[in-house]
């Protein structure tokens, strides 16, 4: 069966959009709490 052009990239692009995303959400999961912590600072002065 063949998938046609369209589809394929579509997918691809799924894939891509997603990566974006979670790779974003990592980053305010991980390293703001990293930050907060190293600069000894908390979450109401960073105003989150």
């Amino acid at each position: 069966m063949k998938i046609s052009k369209i589809y394929r990239n579509s997918i691809i692009l799924s894939m891509q959009n997603m990566y974006v995303f979670l790779f974003t959400i990592g980053i305010y999961f991980v390293y703001i709490p990293w930050n907060l912590d190293r600069l000894n600072i908390t979450e109401t002065d960073l105003g989150l």
